[in-house]
């Protein structure tokens, strides 16, 4: 290499930084597809399904994200930010349908599903269990659950 060139090396924090925003904007971007492919209450309970595991594959990045890295300063922020209008859509098109009421909003739900993944990867089953459990409880005094319980259910989301 001559005087006149310069090559920058990526650093780790760069690469991570890019793969998660990658991420983000695939999870993002997930939210139309599915809203556009399924009736609300189910595109919202699938969207949340490919959050949960969104988070629980980068499960091993909290360490860094808490690092002191300038790179990572307040990105846990930033991803929230980002994902929570694609939520958005997806909670109040549920609202609309009738299929869940006013309990939370898109950030309460990010974080309460964050909250819920901090097991870990090796507790999957009771992660989607408690996420079961709030969405049945996002459900209680909607539209569709006051006039039958079961109609929230469909073969996607059981």
């Amino acid at each position: 290499m001559d005087h006149g060139h310069a090559y920058r090396v990526p650093r780790r924090a760069d690469l991570v930084l890019a793969v998660l925003q990658h991420d983000v904007d695939e999870c993002f971007e997930t939210a139309r597809e599915l809203a556009a492919a399924h009736p609300p209450m189910c595109a919202l309970t699938l969207w949340l399904d490919r959050y949960c595991a969104f988070v629980l594959t980068k499960h091993g990045l909290a360490a860094a994200l808490h690092s002191g890295e300038a790179t990572f300063a307040g990105l846990g922020a930033q991803l929230l930010e980002r994902l929570e209008p694609a939520l958005d859509e997806l909670v109040q098109a549920a609202r609309a349908a009738g299929e869940m009421g006013d309990g939370a909003s898109a950030m309460d739900l990010l974080r309460a599903v964050a909250h819920l993944c901090t097991p870990g990867p090796s507790h999957i089953d009771y992660t989607r269990r408690m996420i079961t459990l709030l969405l049945a409880g996002l459900r209680q005094g909607s539209a569709a659950q006051r006039a039958d319980p079961a109609a929230w259910a469909t073969d996607e989301t059981r």
